[in-house]
């Protein structure tokens, strides 16, 4: 009889996470989650359908609520430019968790469709917390803007040698 498991979904997550943040998006296979979750392998394709799919919901996992931490925080501040120094923290927080990942995934792979959709998942989610933002301080802001915006602060957060600082002449062009 099959091993029941209270909770599966989140118990292959919770297992696979250390994995990849640990020993890179190479060493986190379907068969690796299958074995320390004593399931059978079809059993994770049943939840995940691609090893993809996994570490997509692993980051997701710590990408939500730094997103909630964002959207929190930019409800407070006192300027648009304030509210882009709180989100490219908290973005440059979560890329570095998973750098290595990335990097591992980009040289393994090099483009990938997948990569760009989460990418672009990251995109949408930054711009729908810069808009209503951007509307407190700016009625008539521009949806267009606002996603030019979260590419440029995801952009920034995700480079090492850009600074907040350093950006800081584009983002007042774009704020005001």
């Amino acid at each position: 009889m099959p091993k029941a498991i209270e909770d599966l979904h989140n118990t292959l997550l919770r297992e696979a996470r250390p994995i990849l943040l640990e020993h890179g998006y190479e060493q986190l296979t379907i068969r690796n989650v299958a074995r320390i979750c004593d399931v059978a392998v079809g059993t994770v394709y049943r939840y995940f359908d691609s090893k993809d799919a996994l570490v997509s919901e692993i980051m997701h996992g710590d990408w939500d609520p730094a997103l909630e931490h964002m959207r929190t925080a930019v409800e407070t501040v006192e300027s648009p430019i304030e509210g882009l120094r709180v989100m490219t923290d908290c973005i440059r927080d979560f890329i570095q968790l998973y750098a290595s990942a990335w990097m591992e995934y980009r040289m393994l792979y090099r483009s990938s469709a997948s990569l760009s959709r989460q990418h672009n998942s990251f995109i949408r989610d930054i711009a729908s917390v810069i808009q209503p933002m951007m509307v407190r301080f700016q009625p008539d802001y521009s949806p267009v803007l606002s996603d030019f915006l979260a590419r440029t602060v995801f952009a920034a957060a995700a480079e090492h040698d850009l600074t907040f600082e350093s950006m800081l002449p584009i983002y007042e062009k774009l704020t005001d």
